[in-house]
């Protein structure tokens, strides 16, 4: 293994360290502190993002802070609730639980969501997307034990919140007028779609509704699994040329979330959503990687003109518009956006091998490039520690790894290609099952959610170095 390997493996190590480490505790053996937020017999919880687990507002008391501010900030950063901590109701095996009430009326959307609670609006809130997709006000009666993040714990919550403060909630119907101006717009005609649609006595009508809801699987990353596909009819160098410019993107766009932080328009009226999409909604991600895909096959193709290939691709690019706007997931300009940095993104490479060559390919099978993508990656991901940016880091990290330790061919059979599709198929399906077994552990779940796909990538190149043949790739 070379210095730079090391090195790289090194920064990497140190990047887990310092975005998983854990904090030093409290005194005593009490590592969290709960706040328990209640309205009548209605109870304020959080849906978390890597354990799809719903949970209170709770979090690990920091080195040296008192439990009753560890709380506070807990509620704040998961709710962007202001709360005044009173007493303490009790004490877990490791988490002491208290009497929180919020500073203000608690504002709930006034129709139930699919849980039977009451929709917070919480998109302020600075782990919002990151380490919470939602919080409703709900009845702990309804609440089963197998959805909270702790089962053997929800029996004592169910049988003591009603210790707690209840306090006032203001109702509302919608808060589409604190969305920005150029999305208020369109909000009503998400909800006149969906009118039309879903409420429809022509079953034909119905039956279109679910038709372009399917469109949605366009937002998987299951259609990762191709990308043997693009390795058999392409060859190596345009395959890590195109995962390349994939991981770029999605950096990007990642960080353009972060910092625009505009909410998708579900999350100004909850019951206009179709979907379960988290987090902020510009730029579409989806749309991003699915440009740069087409973009940049139809210019290794040597396309001219319009013609059938075309024609798919702007079919399935308008569906899953269609899917993610009707749904409530996306607006309009979210995904023009997307579509927009895709397509810039894939022309700038068809810059690079008009100004260079065709040996611009050979330029993405050098350590060079992708050491640079993994310094950026890694610094993004340090200053920004999300779930989505540690995961990018490990992706590029496994296939800096297999640039510079694997010899890998130029090209495989279409046969193997399916058969590797296949393999990994049956891993993502071991990671779902894994999950399911660590989804009370935030940690574990982490580490499960950054693992996919560069264990995906890491088996399909050795899968490629085995199998592969010895012949010129495609220019």
């Amino acid at each position: 293994m070379n210095t730079v390997l090391r090195n790289a493996l090194l920064m990497s190590f140190l990047l887990i360290i310092s975005l998983t480490a854990s904090p030093s505790f409290a005194s005593d053996h009490f590592k969290g502190a709960v706040c328990l937020i209640r309205s009548d017999n209605n109870l304020v919880m959080v849906k978390e993002v890597l354990t799809d687990k719903w949970s209170l507002p709770a979090g690990t008391i920091e080195a040296g802070e008192p439990p009753q501010q560890a709380a506070q900030r807990e509620v704040w950063e998961e709710t962007g609730l202001v709360v005044s901590v009173g007493k303490e109701l009790w004490r877990g095996e490791s988490a002491i639980f208290f009497d929180c009430v919020s500073d203000s009326d608690l504002i709930a959307f006034a129709q139930q969501d699919k849980d039977g609670g009451y929709e917070l609006p919480i998109w302020f809130a600075p782990d919002y997307g990151v380490e919470v997709s939602r919080a409703h006000l709900i009845d702990a009666k309804t609440v089963s034990a197998e959805d909270y993040r702790y089962p053997d714990q929800w029996e004592s919550i169910a049988n003591g919140y009603l210790g707690a403060t209840s306090q006032k909630v203001s109702f509302v119907e919608s808060l589409a007028q604190a969305a920005p101006r150029f999305n208020q717009l369109e909000l009503p005609w998400i909800a006149s779609l969906q009118s039309y649609l879903l409420y429809s006595e022509n079953p034909l009508v119905n039956m279109m509704s679910s038709l372009v809801l399917v469109g949605l699987w366009f937002t998987s990353p299951w259609w990762l699994l191709l990308l043997p596909l693009c390795y058999s009819q392409f060859g190596r160098d345009f395959t890590l040329k195109l995962i390349f410019t994939l991981a770029f993107g999605a950096l990007v766009v990642q960080m353009g979330k972060l910092g625009f932080q505009l909410p998708r328009p579900f999350v100004y009226q909850p019951n206009l959503n179709l979907a379960e999409q988290i987090g902020y909604g510009l730029p579409s991600l989806s749309l991003t990687l699915w440009t740069i895909s087409i973009a940049m096959i139809s210019s290794q193709l040597d396309l001219r003109g319009w013609n059938r290939f075309y024609t798919c691709c702007a079919v399935g690019l308008c569906w899953l518009v269609a899917a993610l706007f009707y749904s409530a997931s996306t607006f309009l300009l979210d995904c023009l956006i997307g579509v927009l940095f895709g397509w810039l993104c894939a022309w700038h490479m068809s810059r690079l091998e008009t100004t260079i060559g065709p040996q611009s390919n050979e330029l993405f099978t050098k350590k060079g490039v992708w050491l640079l993508l993994l310094m950026a990656s890694s610094a993004i991901a340090f200053i920004w520690q999300t779930p989505a940016l540690l995961g990018l880091t490990f992706v590029v990290l496994a296939t800096f790894i297999c640039v510079v330790g694997f010899n890998l061919p130029n090209q495989i059979s279409s046969k193997n290609a399916l058969m590797l599709s296949g393999c990994l198929t049956l891993i993502t399906f071991g990671f779902a099952h894994a999950h399911s077994l660590v989804n009370s552990s935030n940690f574990k779940s982490l580490i499960v959610y950054v693992s996919l796909l560069p264990v995906l990538l890491m088996f399909s190149f050795a899968f490629i170095r085995i199998v592969g043949e010895k012949k010129p790739s495609r220019s």
